[in-house]
């Protein structure tokens, strides 16, 4: 892990999977570099597909790297991700539903993955840029999206989004 400068950060690293859900796996050192996947992610069910590795760090700077099919730590683990200031997004659901599964993209690939909770506010940082927001229920081909918002984020805003869901 880097930042713009080429200098090592600390992050905390989860991987995301493009059939849903998402796994934090740990946290670098200050070197960027000392980490370890465990070997358990890999080929597990929630984990197939292609994946997405995303680190942010505590100053809330991100970095996204999707499209990656990988199916052993090695293969993520030589990765080197670049930092950058990152958004902010302050979910909220309110409707017929006590929960939704919402996952978020940026420029088409899918960072993050979790579920959505009516009593719960989610507070999510992000990279800064186009922003799709979707919330569904289901999953792989019964997946329904009950709505989404498209959004532009510029580095440091902080977005408040409130979802009403009737159907």
């Amino acid at each position: 892990m880097v930042d713009r400068s080429g200098k090592p950060c600390s992050a905390n690293v989860s991987l995301v999977s493009g059939e849903g859900g998402s796994l934090g796996v740990g946290t670098t050192g200050v070197d960027g570099n000392e980490f370890v996947f465990s070997n358990d992610l890999f080929g597990h069910a929630r984990m197939m597909g292609p994946l997405t590795l995303q680190a942010t760090t505590e100053d809330d700077r991100v970095a996204v790297l999707g499209g990656i099919d990988a199916m052993r730590p090695e293969d993520i683990e030589a990765l080197v991700l670049t930092v950058e200031p990152g958004a902010k997004l302050e979910l909220s659901l309110d409707g017929v539903y006590e929960t939704l599964r919402c996952r978020l993209l940026h420029d088409g690939v899918i960072f993050e993955d979790f579920t959505l909770r009516k009593t719960q506010p989610a507070r999510e940082g992000g990279p800064a840029g186009p922003r799709l927001i979707q919330l569904y229920s289901g999953g792989g081909s019964d997946m329904f999206v009950r709505d989404e918002r498209a959004l532009s984020l510029r580095a440091g805003d902080a977005i408040s989004v409130a979802f009403v869901v009737e159907r």
